[in-house]
């Protein structure tokens, strides 16, 4: 097992000590009997700096409410719509990719992984963004926040591990429609909208600064598709080796290789120089044929996956502190983007769910809307469970 999996186990087991030596105070929320539950640790930490944050933005927040609440209802619908036709490419063609996947520092089968460090620093700043965002805007409504805390989701041990912000549940079911939806919103657009700013400083930042210490030569072989009847594999190529020319066209990077490939059709001829392991001088030329790509009909496909080859032409300590920080941004960045989406899905209690409901209750009546509610909210549950399982054992 990698170093990230033990480390990630050594946690999973402090996070059970620290359980049970704190279970006079915690709370234990069951999802699906004593198999998958939430246990919270309430505390008072960061109510008041919720608080006084809303007090001296209060007017800018209740502008932004309606703008907040809108682009919160404009990712549901989006983040829907891609769960249901993920699903429904998964059905139909066994190569397709889950649109929704476990994110966790272990390598397993329909897992995504993330190193240990990146994701543990990731949640944290996912967490801390998505519940203070909570917490500002009930404090912005004067709803009183009952508690925060430290929590973890449970499948019979403590795995992910989360905090909360608890608002008073009777005072925002009792507050407008609008305020409960702003609270609900602010959370996954919070994350949201740190994730774009956090592109914007790896894109014009740290990525220049961290390529500026490297000369770019080829692209590396990182893996092919497993199937031997696609064009790469058939060829003989194989990871390790470095493609650094197509067509005779010298190729240092992705986007040169992408502007010669964007003019192949199926069934074109593609012969590329090949380096068959990094620092070698022992060249070879690969001709094949394109395939056709299974998801995108017309597209050529060559079943191969890249990365970046270089070598380094400044030798100095701030190159590898610059591509650390770079990496940790970039999963702190796609973390928040995809916390934010998923929990605008219309699923049970996440914000997305809860938004659903307060906005059913507006236009329909109680029964109708608890009824409609639950069918779309158990349609999400059974379409993310397939999404994932499917995944799994494949």
């Amino acid at each position: 097992m990698a170093l990230d999996g033990w480390m990630f186990i050594g946690f999973i087991l402090i996070l059970g000590v620290l359980a049970y030596i704190h279970r006079h105070k915690l709370a234990t929320q069951k999802i699906v009997g004593n198999l998958i539950y939430i246990t919270l640790y309430r505390s008072k930490v960061g109510i008041n700096a919720m608080k006084s944050i809303a007090r001296k933005l209060e007017t800018p927040i209740k502008l932004a409410t309606p703008v907040i609440i809108g682009f919160g209802f404009l990712g549901m619908a989006l983040v829907s719509i891609e769960i249901v036709v993920s699903l429904y490419n998964l059905i139909m063609n066994p190569t397709t990719s889950a649109g929704v996947a476990l994110v966790l520092p272990i390598k397993a089968k329909g897992v995504f992984f993330v190193p240990f460090i990146y994701w543990i620093i990731s949640i944290f700043v996912v967490v801390v963004v998505h519940e203070g965002a909570h917490g500002i805007l009930a404090a912005a409504n004067k709803i009183r926040i009952k508690s925060s805390g430290l929590a973890a989701l449970s499948i019979l041990v403590p795995i992910v591990p989360a905090a909360f912000v608890e608002p008073d549940e009777k005072a925002l079911r009792k507050s407008p429609s609008r305020s409960q939806l702003g609270v609900l919103a602010a959370g996954p657009m919070a994350n949201i909208i740190l994730a774009i700013l956090l592109f914007g400083v790896i894109t014009g930042i740290t990525n220049p600064l961290a390529d500026s210490a490297y000369k770019k030569d080829g692209l590396l072989i990182t893996s092919l598709v497993d199937d031997n009847t696609l064009p790469a594999k058939s060829a003989g190529l194989t990871a390790g080796m470095i493609i650094k020319s197509v067509d005779g066209k010298p190729i240092e990077d992705l986007a040169g290789f992408q502007s010669v490939y964007k003019n192949k059709k199926p069934q074109d001829p593609i012969e590329m120089g090949v380096q068959e392991t990094a620092g070698s001088d022992k060249m070879t030329t690969i001709t094949t044929t394109l395939a056709e790509n299974k998801d995108k009909k017309g597209e050529p496909y060559l079943g191969v996956f890249f990365d970046q080859s270089k070598h380094a032409i400044i030798d100095s300590w701030w190159v590898p502190v610059i591509e650390w920080i770079n990496q940790l941004l970039v999963w702190i960045a796609a973390m928040n983007f995809g916390v934010g989406l998923f929990n605008l899905l219309p699923l049970g209690i996440v914000d997305g769910g809860r938004m659903l409901h307060v906005a059913l209750h507006r236009f329909l009546t109680e029964q109708h809307a608890n009824y409609t509610w639950a069918a779309v909210s158990g349609f999400f549950f059974f379409a993310v469970a397939g999404s994932l399982v499917i995944s799994a054992i494949r």
